[in-house]
């Protein structure tokens, strides 16, 4: 792999973490029309490291917010004396959201690792993945008019939007 193609791969995951695009299935895709191949090794140590870099730049852009999460998080305790979850102030609330949302995309990833790695490797499940999500994303967002904030987001949905994490887990194209 030369120097422009690892940069093209940075830009690729820089740009695609962002979107409601599976950037895994970016990157492979990339790899696979770049004819980029090399052992499964320097392949999972090159996507941590692209996958760590979104990681710190969120870590970073987002520090304030991420430690207003873990101030909040624990204060369960209510004026009344009770403890109840709707008692935690909003960050509170995101950070086990967020905490309860990822549980189930790693249970099921973690489970179903070893019948998953061929997958990564097809480009055809991969690019049907994509294209599938795709139309799902766009009618969606074409009959589902609903809007749900990060002030009126249950902790059902925060289940449900992690269950729906599953497939990412599982294939790349499904994020």
């Amino acid at each position: 792999m030369t120097i422009i193609q690892a940069i093209i791969l940075g830009i690729v995951q820089g740009i695609t973490e962002f979107f409601p695009i599976s950037s895994s299935a970016h990157l492979i895709a990339y790899r696979f029309f770049m004819n980029i191949e090399w052992d499964k090794a320097t392949e999972i140590v090159i996507d941590t490291a692209l996958h760590f870099g979104t990681l710190l730049a969120i870590g970073i852009y987002f520090f304030k917010d991420f430690i207003k999460m873990f101030m909040e998080c624990y204060k369960f305790k209510g004026k009344d004396g009770k403890y109840a979850f709707n008692n935690l102030k909003q960050e509170g609330k995101i950070f086990w959201f967020i905490v309860i949302g990822s549980v189930p995309a790693a249970i099921i990833g973690l489970l179903f690792k070893k019948l998953t790695e061929p997958i990564r490797e097809n480009i055809i499940v991969i690019g049907i993945a994509l294209a599938v999500m795709g139309v799902i994303l766009y009618f969606v967002d074409k009959k589902c008019k609903k809007e749900t904030t990060m002030e009126t987001l249950t902790l059902k949905q925060a289940v449900l939007i992690g269950s729906s994490q599953v497939l990412a887990a599982l294939v790349p194209g499904f994020s």
